[in-house]
């Protein structure tokens, strides 16, 4: 945990970097609003951190930085990304209610492999 908070980790050295980017961008992803593959990418990594960590370590951990914020939100509302994040996969065998992340690292990447045939 402290590898990825630190200032070489994702949170202090990359979550900057895509705050500054955003800042220069004209809405919610990095071309505007126009979603790209990098908008995905971030998305993706942001959102594995808080199904690693849990919805409240996220929330302390970007705090500070509301554009990256944004565009997780509005990646998360193109095409099915809510519906699988929201629904689909806390249908898996992985998921605990209690702590809201998935606790079997190996059963819920063998999950997500169906997604992908």
């Amino acid at each position: 945990r402290r590898g990825i908070m630190g200032e070489k980790g994702l949170v202090g050295r990359y979550t900057p970097k895509w705050e500054n980017m955003l800042a220069t961008s004209d809405g919610p992803f990095f071309l505007g609003d126009k979603p790209s593959i990098a908008d995905i990418g971030v998305f993706e990594v942001i959102d594995l951190f808080r199904q690693v960590f849990g919805l409240d370590e996220f929330e302390r951990a970007f705090e500070a930085f509301p554009r990256v914020r944004a565009l997780v939100d509005a990646a998360k509302r193109l095409g099915n990304l809510a519906e699988h994040c929201d629904v689909t996969r806390k249908k898996y065998a992985t998921w605990d209610e209690a702590t809201g992340t998935h606790m079997n690292w190996i059963d819920y990447a063998r999950a997500v492999r169906t997604t992908l045939d």
